[in-house]
């Protein structure tokens, strides 16, 4: 009894350790840096991956058909899966703008924002200088792609960046209209003026 037990034990933290260490799947963000690998992350997480590679195989079996996107430079263009499964076999595949590179339609951009939001969870492994927490790439993809997972924390910062620089101040001189009219037509009431502030930028 002890030993049917420990091999049961045994056998439990083997299968424990071997969820611990997924490696069915990996996903790529492209486009989103020149002069560098683009960001990949091992999902190493059974049930996570597993997610994917469900909804992977569900648009892979589908006859839908769609045409995928033009590739954008220095942009987010979609997610690499590269696949290594008994059931779906080796295979690398490419989720962008609701389409899938086998021509299957991903509707609503469900399985891209899956893949994505998992991504982020997880370590750059291409990241210059060594893995570090995806967290830091946020600002480079949609944030309708991660919306409970690494918001843009700069988003403020660009946001003031927009506003145009000063430039040279140009006053110049008005009159406002009178306060009312006559039904002859004659203006009646005081008229103000002033000075008005134009800004020539560079």
């Amino acid at each position: 009894m002890m030993r049917r037990v420990a091999l049961y034990l045994s056998g439990l933290c083997c299968a424990m350790a071997s969820a611990a260490q997924d490696q069915r799947l990996s996903i790529e963000l492209i486009g989103v840096f020149s002069g560098r690998a683009d960001p990949v992350m091992l999902v190493s997480d059974s049930a996570q991956a597993q997610a994917i590679l469900d909804s992977l195989a569900v648009r892979v079996a589908s006859n839908t058909t769609c045409a995928m996107t033009d590739l954008v430079a220095l942009s987010y263009n979609g997610v690499r899966l590269s696949v290594t499964d008994p059931v779906l076999g080796n295979l690398t595949v490419t989720v962008r703008d609701g389409c899938v590179s086998n021509g299957a339609i991903d509707p609503d951009r469900n399985l891209e924002r899956l893949a994505v939001s998992t991504a982020f969870r997880y370590d750059d492994l291409d990241a210059p200088g060594g893995p570090k927490p995806s967290t830091y790439l946020g600002c480079l993809v949609p944030a309708s792609l991660h919306p409970d997972i690494a918001p843009c924390a700069t988003a403020s910062v660009r946001q003031e960046q927009a506003v145009p620089a000063p430039g040279r101040i140009r006053p110049s001189l008005f009159t406002t209209a009178p306060r009312s009219a006559t039904l002859d037509g004659k203006r009646t009431g005081p008229q103000a003026s002033g000075l008005s502030w134009s800004i020539l930028l560079p």
